[in-house]
């Protein structure tokens, strides 16, 4: 396609006015199999094409410290071709903006370019996608922070939908949440800490979360990865309403031994 097309139908899109963030947890995959790996960043959806990038809309895709970020290039000052060296310069890359396959049809950023070598991103890094007006910023998250999704929401008694916490997974195994264990949940503004409690006597832990205000759950069981148990902590109710969580945040669990703060999605604090 050419690049006067791509300027036609980009100009369609007006920037959108008003306060807009949005966030996706990704990963980055491989392709070309294991004996050739080559890093592979694929997302979309309807939030992206909110933020401007519609399909066929032009991207000058660029590494940055700790990941990378994607700007939308709508108005280009000077000529492609400068735009093109320029980018090229500082280890990016233009691409345009795709388009699903499925019936939704929403946008899509797809690249397995080897630009992505040069950015600080590795295979298999966990990843958050901020997603801004004509901007979106892929940072690698830290090794103890664990993107959790929103769980969809359930209805109470009087028939609303409330938010419903949900963690899964066999990291659980490497901080102390095993399946069984006994766990308290201490709600917040904002968070949920959950930690484990290893009395040898079951109403010392029942009369320790009674005393101190606290809820007390047993980590369940699922069965996962080709029928491996995995462990799984659930809350809802007046616990989530207490910290103030809607059904449709995400959160990150801030993770060390014995401990797990479940934390609304700050992007203040993500720069």
């Amino acid at each position: 396609m050419r690049h006067s097309s791509i300027k036609k139908r980009a100009r369609r899109n007006p920037r959108r006015k008003g306060a807009f963030m949005k966030a996706q947890f990704l990963t980055l995959t491989a392709t070309r199999g294991p004996s050739r790996p080559r890093p592979r960043l694929d997302f979309g959806g309807l939030q992206l094409r909110d933020a401007g990038f519609i399909p066929g809309a032009l991207v000058q895709a660029l590494p940055q410290p700790g990941g990378l970020a994607f700007y939308l290039r709508n108005q280009i000052t000077g000529t492609y071709s400068d735009l093109w060296r320029l980018t090229n310069q500082l280890g990016g890359k233009l691409m345009q903006v795709t388009q699903s396959g499925d019936p939704q049809q929403y946008p899509r950023l797809y690249t397995t370019d080897p630009f992505l070598t040069q950015t600080a991103l590795s295979i298999g890094d966990p990843l958050i996608a901020v997603i801004e007006p004509e901007l979106i910023r892929i940072q690698k998250l830290p090794p103890n922070l664990k993107p959790i999704p929103a769980a969809a929401p359930i209805k109470n008694r009087a028939g609303m939908e409330v938010p419903k916490v949900r963690i899964c997974g066999l990291w659980l195994n490497d901080y102390g949440f095993g399946i069984n264990a006994m766990v308290t949940a201490r709600p917040e503004p904002g968070r949920i800490t959950f930690n484990v409690r290893n009395d040898d006597n079951y109403r010392d832990t029942v009369r320790f979360a009674y005393k101190n205000n606290l809820k007390l759950l047993q980590i369940r069981q699922e069965s996962h990865n080709r029928g491996q148990p995995v462990p799984v902590i659930s809350v809802t109710g007046s616990c989530v309403n207490k910290a103030q969580f809607d059904p449709e945040d995400l959160f990150l669990a801030s993770c060390s031994p014995g401990e797990i703060t479940l934390q609304r999605l700050d992007f203040d604090k993500l720069g």
